[in-house]
């Protein structure tokens, strides 16, 4: 049974504001899809294209989450994360979620973050893992109206059998 303390920290964790959210994806329809959906549920969300452009912008912006891809050209997400962890914010560790397709060297990069969301991501474990590390959940509203949104795109144009969720082909 969890005492005063910790039943408190609870209840302020599920009421948190929407988070600040730097998102380090190199493929342009990730970016897009991201920022709809983290934009759609009130975050404020910053888009960098590599491990390198995501400190630049860390050590420039405040940020309550990092969404980091594993695979981007120059630095990686394994050496961001490693550089990253490395740096003196003068504040608590960043929370980092890797969002990332399973390879052979997931595990290590598994290992190195706070959680990991494979792609092609749900919206709801995307939202699932934000909550773990921020406290922050949107209404149920609008995650009903996010997971819609996203079934209408993937669904065909006259179409019965919806097309797979399938948004990066790394």
């Amino acid at each position: 049974m969890p005492d005063d303390g910790e039943i408190l920290t609870m209840a302020v964790k599920r009421n948190a504001s929407a988070p600040r959210v730097l998102v380090a994806e190199d493929n342009p329809v990730n970016q897009f899809l991201l920022l709809t959906i983290l934009e759609a549920a009130g975050c404020s969300v910053h888009i960098a294209g590599d491990g390198k452009t995501a400190i630049e912008q860390l050590l420039s912006h405040k940020y309550d989450v990092i969404l980091m891809d594993q695979y981007m050209p120059g630095m990686n997400g394994p050496e961001a994360v490693t550089a990253i962890r490395q740096l003196d914010l003068n504040a608590a560790p960043i929370p980092i979620i890797a969002i990332t397709t399973d390879g052979d060297d997931t595990d290590r990069f598994r290992a190195s973050v706070d959680e990991f969301v494979s792609k092609p991501f749900d919206p709801e474990q995307l939202f699932e893992a934000i909550a773990h590390v921020t406290g922050f959940e949107p209404p149920a509203s609008v995650l009903a109206e996010i997971v819609a949104g996203l079934a209408a795109i993937r669904a065909p144009a006259g179409g019965t059998e919806p097309v797979p969720p399938h948004t990066d082909l790394r």
